[in-house]
């Protein structure tokens, strides 16, 4: 259970962060250098983070463990491997430019810890200030750039192991949405935290799923148009695992006329009818409705137009073989030739094509999910089925349409039609 001094820790050194010394934990963040979220998995293990610096200039290294029975051990080596400091590295002169190394190690314990190499500020009272909760983006090595989305109306089911503690979902409000978010913790032995921030990385609202409930929820009004972010947070505890719902709720939109209903009738009515063969598909693919939903909506014109008596929604071609046969996979029931439009690099040009004949919409969406897996170009597509933008980005850079817009067409379709609330999402760790 997340004991109340614990919690205390964390409440203080958020009013502390917010109150007493922002225009420090400012002057740190704009002069971070290398930031990463490490672990060690157990006492003796050591790990190695390297940076580049320049000579002459005068640096910190920040380092704070997730939990109090972890102390890592830190040195900062030099590129022959000889140590310049050790444990308290505050106001150290680079001697060169170049590679510098930060070891990381622990005698007494195991776990995962901040790292962070910031720009020595002259006069500063402490070497090191985190403010992770007002800007949770450090929280990723990679600049959080693959980051799941969650939609307006949408739940996610995740969890928290012993590697795995923080998680941070991204979505898109706009100014004046008001949004409530909810958080309800699995067991009664696992207390999260959790947190939403705008794209500034101000902290707009906190929950801490408390018993006997383990439910927290609160309500807030977005000041900002932009992606914000959803961070949840395990306690400060190696044992305070689980899992956890994350839902998001549009309350009052701020956006004049928007709303996650479809006004024209026969593109509701489409979407409609689409919804339930493209979550069947996600269920046995992994393929996200969203992105499938907003591909039949560009491919057949809002199912206006599947080619004919072909029932295919997504342009998806047959292939012929050296032999002159064709291959139309394990679905289709045959193909149709028509003529199509598409990009020969400087303008569309009409071609003749095969297209493989369906019996009915759920077997074109069926064949359509299939379609990522059993051709090894969208392997890595099929990476970011919990992250609907990236999934379309990347099925187009494997060449799935020659349109250069394409991914932009479907992400544009996905946010205007809110069809993220189709996606059945669940991730683990």
């Amino acid at each position: 259970m997340f004991n109340q001094s614990a919690r205390w820790v964390i409440l203080i050194i958020t009013i502390v962060s917010f109150i007493v010394f922002p225009f420090l934990v400012r002057a740190q963040q704009e002069g971070t250098i290398f930031y990463v979220h490490g672990y060690i998995p157990k006492t003796g293990n050591v790990d190695f983070w390297d940076f580049n610096g320049t000579a002459g200039e005068k640096i910190n290294v920040c380092i704070l463990p997730d939990w109090a029975a972890f102390t890592p051990e830190l040195s900062l080596l030099d590129r022959n491997s000889n140590i310049l400091a050790l444990q308290t590295i505050n106001h150290v002169l680079l001697p060169y430019t170049g590679t510098y190394t930060v070891r990381v190690g622990s005698s007494n314990g195991w776990g995962s810890y901040q790292l962070q190499v910031v720009h020595a500020q002259e006069g500063a009272i402490f070497a090191c200030i985190f403010n992770s909760l007002s800007h949770p983006e450090m929280f990723c090595a990679s600049g959080c750039t693959d980051m799941p989305t969650i939609a307006y109306g949408q739940t996610i089911t995740d969890s928290f192991d012993e590697r795995n503690h923080v998680d941070i979902w991204s979505f898109d409000g706009n100014v004046g949405d008001t949004v409530t978010i909810t958080m309800e913790a699995h067991a009664l032995t696992f207390e999260p935290l959790f947190w939403v921030s705008d794209p500034a990385g101000n902290i707009l609202g906190f929950g801490n799923p408390q018993p006997p409930g383990l439910i927290a929820q609160f309500t807030v009004t977005l000041k900002s148009t932009g992606t914000h972010r959803i961070h949840a947070q395990s306690a400060t505890q190696p044992n305070n695992i689980g899992i956890y719902d994350m839902s998001l709720v549009l309350v009052k939109s701020g956006k004049q006329n928007q709303s996650c209903s479809i006004t024209d009738p026969q593109h509701k009515a489409f979407v409609d009818s689409a919804i339930r063969p493209a979550q069947d598909a996600q269920t046995e693919t992994g393929v996200p409705a969203s992105v499938t939903i907003a591909q039949a909506i560009l491919e057949s014109s809002w199912g206006t137009a599947y080619i004919g008596d072909a029932n295919n929604y997504f342009g998806i071609k047959a292939t012929t073989n050296a032999d002159g046969s064709v291959y139309v996979g394990n679905i289709a029931i045959g193909w149709v030739e028509v003529q199509t439009q598409e990009w020969d690099g400087q303008k569309y040009i009409t071609v003749t094509a095969k297209f493989r004949k369906y019996r009915n919409m759920e077997d074109s969406f069926r064949d359509h999910a299939y379609f990522f897996i059993e051709n090894s170009r969208y392997n890595e597509a099929m990476k970011y089925t919990n992250n609907p933008n990236e999934f379309a980005r990347q099925i187009a850079n494997a060449g799935y349409a020659t349109s250069p817009t394409y991914a932009d067409n479907l992400i544009k379709l996905m946010k205007e039609n809110c069809l993220y609330q189709y996606d059945k999402s669940s991730r683990s760790g």
